[in-house]
């Protein structure tokens, strides 16, 4: 066989060698972005497990938490009607009010995204699905771990309590990021108690 056949058949040799490891690398990253995508959620012992370890991590939160001056004068609220997601009826509200239902719903929904069975009732907000007057409206936030288990419900219009359960919920450097960037970290694992029925 002349040296110009070995040169060829040696040259096609090694494109095909290439072709091959270029379509294993392909083939490794879907398989690892697979991965990824199909994590499943923390089932509840490992929650209660994580909340025991966080429990004990002490930090010094002193020097990141900012205090404002207290002094200024509330605004009022600008009206705006409600609009309920369910019958589509409108109730009067405010913009604030409206803008943290808004918010709220986007971390139920990133917890939604993470593969865990929660649900936000907002009927309170409407005068028809609650079937009378609205004068104290309470979104009620329910979670359950497991399938055939109850919802554990819980009754909050704060943001920052969806935005603990969604960081705890998520990783422990989350909730870690979380725990220091705030002075009081006991009230944190209360907020997350009190919110998915998890103790430790």
């Amino acid at each position: 066989m002349s040296k110009k056949v070995n040169k060829v058949i040696a040259l096609g040799s090694l494109v095909a060698l290439t072709g091959g490891c270029e379509s294993t690398q392909k083939m490794s990253e879907t398989t690892d972005a697979n991965v990824v995508d199909t994590k499943a959620p923390a089932d509840s012992l490992s929650l209660v497990q994580r909340l025991r370890e966080l429990t004990a991590l002490k930090y010094d939160t002193s020097l990141t938490v900012v205090e404002g001056p207290m002094c200024y004068v509330m605004a009022s609220p600008m009206k705006e009607d409600y609009v309920c997601p369910v019958c589509a009826t409108a109730t009067p509200s405010t913009a604030y009010a409206n803008g943290n239902i808004r918010s709220i719903r986007k971390k139920v929904e990133e917890m939604k995204m993470m593969g865990y069975d929660v649900l936000l009732d907002e009927s309170s907000y409407c005068s028809h699905c609650s079937g009378k007057p609205v004068e104290r409206p309470e979104l009620v936030f329910k979670i359950r771990f497991s399938k055939g288990a109850p919802y554990h419900t819980a009754k909050s219009n704060i943001y920052a309590e969806y935005d603990a359960v969604a960081s705890f919920l998520k990783s422990d450097k989350d909730i870690e990021f979380l725990m220091k960037a705030r002075k009081d970290n006991e009230g944190i694992f209360a907020i997350i108690k009190k919110m998915t029925g998890l103790s430790y």
